[in-house]
């Protein structure tokens, strides 16, 4: 234990300094003499520090020489009692020394060994201290040497670079010339605390920053320190430092390398929101405030660093006097905040547990009030077992938190004052009576939130908020749109309920708001399934008292099915008896969803007009803001992989490769091919300019020319030159039909019996996603059966594709996009773009839109680590966009072929390898050596996984069909539960949180193409419990939305050597030893 006592028997310590190491000897008491009640220091008449006064304790100036003498005097003989450094004639030699410059000149100077013992004795004597036990190992710089501010800041920068670079945990102390006949010593520290965090006044009243600090940081400014352009709520202040040449009043500032600076940036083991908070916090206490006064010496610049209790940060970041961030913590912890659940206690515990575990993951020591109550409780008892009393400053000792399960808090205290001590000052402004200037104040940066519910005005009773979201969104805007009625609203809830509520008693006026999407080809979204199964049960026009307002997420680019699903919820509302308080507001996601959402809350809370507040049905819809098409002409094909054809490769993938695209295109099984298209029109080349590769393009494709023409010649259609451009261009005739478009067809052919028992046929062995497609159901059913009527309503539009833009040449105004062929598994048939992209001749007008995504390399961190997963030849091409960048990012490739001839771009990959600028870890499902599919082979490589995953920097995409993005999301679930060696296992539902969070912080990218998510995936479990972590952390973002949260500084500072180890251990640990098939040529 680091607890001893001075007299102690025959105990012998190292008392280390910066200026010597020496060795000494304790000596022990007389024999018998230990239960004597002795003095511990000098006692000071009528300097009792009882409660409440010992808050209000300075260090008093002594001025009388006979007094001065007798503290002198008193200290000496306790030094060389204590040490056995002073003994006979050299003990008297040295009194007569002290008293004669005591004569001189009103004081004397300390030897080295005399200022190490008495900065010792005194933390062993000052009743504020908790971590008293450690008074033995206190270690002193000397810096008595330093005579200027100059000298002074380079001695506070040294004491800081000493403490964290060599890792100390004992109290450091350095001390600086004492006060001599003049008012001030001649050098002092203004900061209370060597590493501060400066604070603004926002216009709006609120703080940003310390609050502590307000009055420091606005003296700071005064007297030349610039602030920080990008201000945020931890900018380290500068050292103000005044000396007796310059003046007191006219102290230098002095900003801080980085290297005297350690922070640690704080997270919790069991939330990964609390990253979002950007907290941190310095890793030790630094005070500068309080001086030492040293038998009759005062040292009133004496700074001093400590461990940290993890209750004083927890305290200084929840105190609403400091930083007030308990709502915020709340949010990214998940607690329900109500007077039964007793939240900020949970928020407190919550932040202790996070200050703990980062300390300690960073390899820094944070003490526990549990433990460090213990220790002092041992000490108070051995001090009053030694020496008959202690003093001890009950309200300074005792923990803020949980204080009554510690056994300090049972502990009857009295604080008196005994020197030698360290006691607090007043501030140098104060003794110098300055005028404090006003505090730096700055622009609000709160999102500015002008929706505000007045309930008093309010037109309904009860008001409800539902969403349908298939990948969150919704789900964020309902939840932020709840915050906006301040608790007055219920939701956000599923849609799936709503149908519950229609069939209660509503006796009073009410208003249900709806946020939702729609899923592909107009489908409902998730959350959304069983809506219309239960609306079938609502009789209609039952309800007369409930009004509802619809918000549409939707994506312009899909012209025929725009915004469908929320058309299809207007109309059951309106059947089941629902007034429409607005028309359908529509919040396109393609041209920016905040401020069309924004202006959806704009209708609901506008003063005195909002439609919470007055009627009006009239309002009509508002119209998504079209995107704007952009005409390209086709420039080339160029095959990326050979086309493996089922007959003849080699004719199919000859120089008659597009003239004989009809005539193969049934045959064709796999191709990869990169089409590049240029821009024509100068408008539209400046949309290339806010675009880069791996954003999407949308290519609008037409059905082939034999397609319509079969297609003509099947049905009924009274004139088939009229329909023939409408067909080409709006419906897609090659795709399959659902179950439901068919079953539709019976309406339309009653009364011809063979077309019935045809399509009863169809229908009896269909299932539920049939394989017959317009173009081969006209050849099966009858001719001439087949109304274009029912083709015009129900069959599928022809909806945009979208695809990731895999180069873009800026001076040659052209976009490159890579397509694989898509067959569907019923008919063999190759999809209408993979057969219209096929037969595009040179100079061939196309029509396109262009949209920004987030399957990007990061701008702003070219070290971050980048793992790219994929399956099949499409996926991996468009993972060749991060490397074709020129970005320097380490990369690793996780990718699964059927065989080594389908891995493409396999001679880049390897000559990336050789470079060392890309890791490949490859699995082929065909192998004669050794077949892996793609889990197996993350499941092999979990360790470079987790290294990957528990690195915050690491970027993650995924690109591939939805069952691969489902199939690799529950194995990297998987290994982040199970864990390894080097990182913990951590559970299911954490796992999967951890990913949703990424997933929502784009730290989890999923590029998926191809038809929507079927029935077996989202019946699994696993994806059942990915949408409940979606749902979890959707509504905790949101809820940090609301809030204040901590702005995290703009530039990072350089934290410790430990830190940056522990970062670059996380980045690049044994990824020198993953498994590479392109050298061992495994699978």
């Amino acid at each position: 234990k680091s607890s001893f006592r001075f007299q102690n028997n025959g105990i012998r310590r190292f008392c280390v300094s910066a200026m010597t190491r020496r060795e000494v000897s304790l000596k022990p008491h007389e024999k018998g003499q230990r239960n004597t009640p002795v003095s511990s220091g000098l006692e000071v008449p009528g300097q009792f520090l009882g409660y409440p006064e010992s808050q209000e304790q300075s260090v008093t100036e002594t001025s009388d020489a006979s007094v001065i003498g007798d503290e002198a005097t008193f200290f000496i003989q306790r030094f060389a009692q204590e040490t056995g450094l002073l003994h006979g004639k050299r003990l008297e030699e040295r009194l007569q020394e002290v008293k004669s410059s005591i004569v001189e000149t009103g004081s004397y100077t300390h030897t080295y060994d005399e200022l190490q013992y008495g900065c010792r004795l005194a933390w062993r004597n000052c009743g504020q201290f908790v971590l008293r036990s450690a008074y033995s190992t206190v270690t002193v710089r000397d810096c008595r040497q330093a005579k200027t501010a100059d000298d002074s800041f380079n001695q506070c920068v040294k004491h800081l670079k000493d403490v964290f670079d060599g890792g100390s945990e004992s109290p450091a102390v350095s001390v600086f010339q004492p006060k001599g006949e003049e008012k001030f010593a001649p050098v002092r520290i203004w900061n209370r605390e060597l590493l501060g965090y400066a604070a603004y006044k926002r216009d709006d009243g609120s703080i940003l920053g310390d609050s502590s600090n307000l009055d420091f940081t606005a003296l700071c400014v005064k007297f030349g320190w610039i602030p920080p352009e990008e201000k945020s709520d931890f900018d380290i202040l500068p050292l103000l430092i005044s000396d007796a040449a310059r003046g007191h009043d006219d102290p230098k500032v002095f900003a801080l390398p980085a290297e005297a600076i350690q922070e640690v940036e704080l997270d919790h083991p069991d939330f990964d929101l609390f990253t979002n908070l950007n907290l941190r916090w310095y890793a030790q206490a630094s005070d500068a405030s309080m001086g030492i006064d040293i038998g009759g010496v005062l040292y009133q610049t004496a700074p001093f660093t400590r461990l940290y209790q993890a209750t004083e940060i927890s305290s200084f970041l929840l105190d609403r006097s400091r930083y007030d961030f308990a709502e915020a913590i709340a949010a990214a912890c998940a607690l329900r905040k109500s007077h039964l659940s007793l939240w900020r206690d949970d928020v407190q515990l919550q932040t202790q547990k996070s200050v703990l575990n980062s300390f300690s993951s960073n390899g820094l020591r944070c003490l526990d009030h549990h433990a460090v109550s213990e220790e002092f409780v041992e000490f108070y008892s051995s001090q009053v077992q030694d020496f008959g009393s202690c003093p001890a400053d009950w309200m300074k000792v005792v923990a803020p938190a949980n204080s009554s399960m510690t056994g300090a808090y049972h502990q009857e205290m009295t604080n008196f004052l005994v020197k030698p001590q360290y006691l607090d000052q007043k501030p140098l402004w104060d003794d110098l009576d300055l005028t404090m200037p006003q505090p730096v104040t700055i622009e609000s940066t709160r999102r500015s939130n002008n929706f505000v519910f007045h309930k008093d005005n309010c037109q309904y009773d009860h008001v409800f908020v539902y969403y349908a979201s298939e990948t969150g969104t919704s789900l964020r805007l309902a939840t932020l749109l709840v915050g906006d009625f301040g608790g007055s609203a219920t939701g956000p809830i599923p849609l799936d309920s709503l149908p519950d509520l229609l069939l209660e008693s509503v006796e009073k006026q009410s208003l249900v708001i709806i946020v939702t999407s729609t899923a592909s080809s107009g489908s409902p979204p998730l959350h959304a399934k069983n809506f219309l199964g239960g609306m079938s049960q609502v009789p209609k026009k039952s309800l007369h008292n409930i009004d509802f307002a619809v918000c549409a997420l939707c994506n312009s680019a899909y012209t025929e099915s725009l915004a469908s699903f929320a058309y299809i919820v207007e109309a059951n509302l309106k059947r089941a008896g629902c007034v429409p308080a607005m028309g359908i507001h529509y919040v396109d996601t393609l041209v920016g969803s905040e401020e069309a959402f924004n202006g959806f809350r704009n209708k609901l809370f506008q003063e005195a007009e909002g439609i919470l507040y007055k009627r009006n049905p009239e309002v009509e819809p508002t119209e998504p803001k079209r995107v704007q098409l952009a005409a390209m002409t086709f420039e080339n094909l160029v095959p990326v992989l050979k086309l493996d054809s089922i007959d003849d490769p080699d004719e199919a993938g000859g120089g008659n490769y597009l003239d004989s695209w009809e005539r193969n295109s049934n045959k064709l099984k796999r191709s990869l091919d990169l089409f590049r298209f240029k821009l024509e029109e100068e408008e539209d080349e400046n949309l290339l300019k806010g675009l880069a590769a791996g954003d999407h393009v949308a290519l609008y494709p037409r059905n082939m020319d034999d397609v319509v023409e079969t297609v003509l010649r099947h049905v009924n259609v009274p004139d088939a030159a009229a329909t023939k451009d409408y067909l080409k261009e709006y419906k897609d005739l090659s795709k399959p039909l659902s179950f439901d478009e068919l079953s539709f067809l019976n309406d339309y052919i009653q009364g011809n019996e063979s077309a019935v028992r045809v399509l009863d046929e169809l229908l009896t062995n269909a299932s539920d996603d049939s394989a017959l497609s317009v173009e081969k159901l006209v050849q099966i059913m009858p001719p001439g059966s087949i109304p274009m009527n029912w083709i015009l309503k129900y069959v599928p539009s022809m909806d945009p594709r979208f695809y990731s833009i895999a180069s873009i040449d800026g001076r040659k105004k052209t976009v490159s996009i890579v397509q694989s062929v898509y067959t569907f598994e019923g008919s063999g048939k190759a999809g209408v773009t993979s057969r219209w992209l096929r037969s595009l001749t040179k100079g061939q007008k196309v029509n396109a839109t262009f949209t920004t995504t987030s399957f990007q390399l990061p701008h702003d961190d070219e070290g971050a680590p980048v793992a790219l997963i994929s399956a099949g030849p499409g996926g991996i091409a468009t993972c060749r966009t991060f490397w074709l960048s020129g970005r320097r990012n380490p990369t690793y490739l996780f990718c699964a072929c059927k065989s080594p001839e389908e891995l493409p771009y396999s001679t880049e990959i390897e000559l990336l390898r050789k470079k060392g600028l890309l890791h490949p870890f490859v699995a082929y499902s065909q192998s004669s050596v050794s077949k892996m599919e793609l889990e197996g082979l993350l499941r092999r490589e979990r360790a470079t996984l987790l290294d990957l995953l528990h690195n915050s920097r690491t970027r993650l995409y995924v690109c591939g069909s939805p069952e691969v993005d489902a199939k690799v999301r529950n194995s990297l679930a998987m290994i982040l539960a199970q864990g390894h060696s080097r990182h913990q296992g951590m559970g299911m539902a954490r796992a999967m949180e951890r990913l949703a969070l990424r997933a929502q912080s784009k730290l989890y990218v999923r590029e998926v193409y191809g038809n929507a998510i079927g029935d077996a995936t989202r019946s699994d479990p696993m994806y059942a419990m990915w949408q409940e972590s979606t749902v979890k952390v959707v509504r905790a973002l949101a809820a940090l939305e609301k809030l204040q949260l901590p702005v995290a500084p703009f530039t990072p500072r350089q934290n410790s050597r430990q830190t940056e180890r522990r970062k670059e251990g996380e980045s690049h640990h044994h990824y020198h030893q993953a498994y590479n098939p392109m050298i061992s040529g495994g699978a």
